[in-house]
């Protein structure tokens, strides 16, 4: 059985101040070339539901 590591990535938009949490095991889609990352505006928890969002992957930077 093949595990896959969950890494967490931190996004910020880049004309804006809001942040983004995604997981590296999350599935994006690619929509008409663009490809869309699933995110949620929350960081991930267990104890919340966290409902995802979609966002252009080159509208967003990532935050090391």
């Amino acid at each position: 059985m093949k595990t896959v590591k969950q890494i967490l990535k931190t996004y910020r938009v880049r004309n804006g101040t809001e942040t983004y949490y995604t997981y590296s095991h999350w599935e994006g889609k690619d929509i008409d070339g663009v490809e869309f990352l699933a995110v949620c505006k929350q960081y991930p928890s267990q104890d919340k539901t966290q409902m995802l969002h979609y966002v252009r992957k080159d509208s967003l930077e990532l935050i090391k």
